[in-house]
C-alpha cells in the first residue's frame, strides 16, 4: 500500500488525530487508490486544495 519510508507519516497523522494530511507526494498518497478505499479519519490533499477549502469556509 505504501513504501516503508511513508508509513511513519501515515501513522503520525492517524495517531495525532489529524483532520488533514497535506502532501505533494502524488505517487504514494494523493494518487494511491488503495488509500482512497480505506476509511481514514482525515482527508489527504495537496497544499493548494487545502487552502482553497480553507478559504471557502471563511
Amino acid at each position: 500500500m505504501l513504501p516503508e519510508k511513508d508509513i511513519p507519516i501515515l501513522l503520525g497523522a492517524i495517531l495525532s488525530k489529524s483532520h488533514f494530511l497535506i502532501t505533494l507526494d502524488r505517487k504514494h498518497f494523493l494518487g494511491n487508490e488503495k488509500l482512497k478505499r480505506i476509511r481514514l479519519p482525515f482527508e489527504i490533499m495537496n497544499p493548494g486544495e487545502f487552502l482553497r477549502n480553507y478559504f471557502k469556509k471563511c
